[in-house]
């Protein structure tokens, strides 16, 4: 069973393209209006009322959180990338080798440009969690009485330690 459900679909946005481009705004505004159909107040007689209203919630959660959105579309991107090519696969003629020469370009083309964006992300996140291990750490040698140099150096042997 698949269990990937598309989060811009529940919200009742448009999905894949452009899903990527739909601001915050427009996010919390499909959210807040979506309500209004899917209550289970409003749907006492289904009985799915409740997991509706439930998947409209975390819905709106994952789309609202910048992070998490990220992730979500970067999945979105690689199952779209993935059907596109067993669509293509599909109508491709065998016999025809520029057919089947082009689509294996554009398989390419579409998995390089995939694993980038997902190097990208990865590469933001991994800065984060090394500004907030920084912050952390400045904030617990504040005050006892290490140097600025002794505290950078110190930070730099558990950064080393960290990449290794």
């Amino acid at each position: 069973m698949d269990a990937f459900i598309d989060q811009y679909l529940v919200l009742g946005l448009a999905s894949g393209e452009e899903g990527f481009k739909i601001s915050e705004k427009e996010i919390t505004t499909a959210y807040r209006s979506k309500p209004l159909e899917v209550h289970p107040d409003k749907r006492p007689e289904d009985p799915n009322a409740v997991i509706d209203f439930q998947r409209l919630q975390a819905s709106y959660e994952i789309l609202k959180n910048e992070q998490s959105r990220k992730v979500f579309d970067a999945n979105l991107m690689i199952r779209m990338h993935q059907q596109r090519h067993s669509d293509l696969e599909e109508n491709m003629n065998p016999s025809d080798p520029e057919e089947t020469k082009w689509g294996r370009m554009m398989f390419d083309l579409e998995e390089r440009n995939i694993m980038k964006m997902m190097d990208d992300l990865e590469e933001r996140n991994r800065i984060r969690r090394m500004n907030v291990m920084k912050e952390r750490r400045r904030k617990r040698m504040k005050g006892t009485g290490v140097d600025e140099k002794n505290r950078t150096a110190s930070f730099a042997r558990l950064m080393k330690n960290l990449v290794r």
